[in-house]
């Protein structure tokens, strides 16, 4: 055990701790002793210590710490501690490069990734913002804060904040980007607008689609939704109707079943709306005096013209209303015959 602790102790001070430890799992594969594994488990420490010193972030760090506050030390510092994720070192230094080498673009912009990469997505959003404020002119900003304002109108439109969601959009269409930006912007002022019940400027909205971007997806489906929900019903069905006329027939399938969603509860509400034949006023009951305290009536859960016999609880004289179905005469029957015509009676004995 002396000659492993020499040598171990020889090849540490000249850091050569790979080899040290490969001399230590040979001899314990040998002869596993506790104390063995206690000295390969301290050499391994010292081993992962000096691996570490040897890092130029530490080495960095280390430089820093002592005074040495060169812009290639920080600069290296900053870099590294974004490259690895390193958030809170990574604005540590953007601190202290501001205050020493002042505040520019490339700094800025590095401010902006940190907040993005840490998720504060407001302290990235202003810092984007503040960039595009004093440098207008750069398409990469612009570009950027429009795919950030665009994913915010989405945030929002989730939540149902259509009010807050709009402006976001808004701003994307005045700015000069990429084609299918400036169309996705354009579509989600369309939603906004139509979950706002502001019909008249989603129409406008639409116009512009078409304009600028003929080839959207559905214009005439999303045109024909928003005039059903102006009350332009009879519009939107003639519209599908064109469009049926000139579609292909895959287009014309679809065509088809955008106008059945509208055209049959339009039907439906106008054969409710129609005017409908007043129902015949036959009586169904007639009222006759009886010298007696009990109610003949209907009631609900037998047919029309099942009478039940119900007593009034009520103090009323020794006569009463009974009720008789409108089929039975209130005027007395001729009496039947009871002798067949032609003939008598015969009596019996």
């Amino acid at each position: 055990m002396t000659l492993v602790y020499k040598k171990v102790g020889i090849l540490s001070e000249m850091n050569r701790h790979p080899e040290a430890l490969a001399f230590m799992r040979d001899r314990m594969r040998r002869r596993s002793t506790p104390e063995l594994q206690r000295l390969y488990s301290t050499l391994v420490l010292d081993a992962a210590r000096a691996e570490r010193q040897r890092d130029p972030y530490v080495l960095y760090g280390t430089a820093f710490e002592r005074g040495d506050h060169s812009r290639e030390v920080v600069d290296y510092l900053l870099n590294t501690s974004m490259l690895r994720g390193y958030n809170d070192d990574a604005l540590f230094y953007l601190r202290e490069m501001r205050r020493y080498y002042g505040d520019d673009k490339p700094l800025l912009y590095k401010e902006y990734l940190i907040y993005r990469n840490m998720g504060e997505e407001r302290q990235a959003f202003n810092r984007l913002t503040l960039l595009c404020e004093r440098y207008p002119g750069d398409g990469e900003l612009t570009d950027a804060l429009c795919r950030m304002q665009l994913q915010r109108a989405d945030r929002l439109m989730e939540q149902e904040l259509y009010t807050e969601a709009l402006p976001a959009a808004m701003f994307v269409t005045r700015q000069r980007t990429d084609v299918e930006t400036l169309r996705a912007a354009w579509e989600k002022v369309l939603s906004c607008r139509i979950r706002m019940k502001r019909y008249d400027d989603a129409m406008a909205t639409l116009d512009t689609l078409a304009t600028r971007f003929p080839d959207t997806e559905n214009l005439v489906g999303k045109r024909a939704y928003v005039l059903d929900r102006m009350g332009r019903t009879s519009e939107a069905m003639y519209l599908y109707l064109g469009a049926i006329g000139r579609a292909d027939p895959q287009m014309r399938d679809f065509y088809v079943a955008g106008y059945a969603d509208i055209a049959i509860p339009y039907i439906r509400q106008c054969l409710d709306e129609a005017p409908r034949p007043m129902p015949s006023r036959r009586p169904t009951s007639c009222w006759r005096w009886t010298p007696r305290t009990t109610w003949l009536c209907a009631t609900p859960s037998t047919p029309p013209r099942r009478w039940a016999a119900t007593t009034c609880s009520a103090n009323i004289p020794t006569g009463g209303w009974n009720a008789i179905p409108a089929s039975r005469s209130i005027w007395p029957r001729k009496p039947r015959r009871s002798t067949p015509r032609g003939g008598t009676r015969l009596r019996s004995s």
